[in-house]
C-alpha cells in the first residue's frame, strides 16, 4: 500500500481501503488486475480527504468493493461485497441487453407519471 500524503491514519480508518490480506484486484475503469497492495491512497492538496485510487496511470478508479474488487468472487463475500450479474438481472426481468428497465406496475393506461422533482 502506497500512501502519497502525510495523514496515514485518514487512510487507515478509510472504508474503502484495501483488504489486510492482500488479494487479487481488478479495476472496473480500466480493467487492469494487480495485487489489492498496489492501490494508492491519494489526498489532492486542499482536500479534506483522500482516496484508496487505482495505481494504473490515467486511472480513475477509486475504492476497494466500489471501482476495485476482487478477482476471486469467493473473496467478495468474504469482504462484504455481493455482486450482481447482469445475466441474472434478466432472467428475472429487471433489465435487458439495451440496459432499459421495465416497470412492473405500470400498464399503458396508467398514463404518464408525474414527476415531483
Amino acid at each position: 500500500m502506497i500512501m502519497q500524503d502525510s495523514d496515514p491514519e485518514q487512510a487507515r480508518e478509510d472504508c474503502f481501503g484495501p483488504p489486510v490480506e492482500p488479494c487479487r484486484v481488478e479495476c472496473i475503469h480500466c480493467g487492469q488486475e494487480y495485487s489489492s497492495a498496489e492501490m494508492v491512497w491519494i489526498k489532492e492538496p486542499g482536500a479534506d480527504m483522500g482516496f484508496w485510487c487505482c495505481p494504473v496511470d490515467g486511472c480513475d478508479g477509486k475504492g476497494f468493493g466500489f471501482d476495485i474488487f476482487p478477482v476471486d468472487a469467493e473473496l467478495c463475500g468474504e469482504h462484504g461485497i455481493h455482486v450482481t450479474y447482469d445475466d441474472q438481472e434478466d432472467e428475472e426481468g429487471y433489465g435487458d441487453e439495451t440496459g432499459e428497465f421495465e416497470d412492473r406496475d405500470a400498464s399503458p393506461e396508467d398514463g404518464p407519471i408525474d414527476n415531483p422533482f
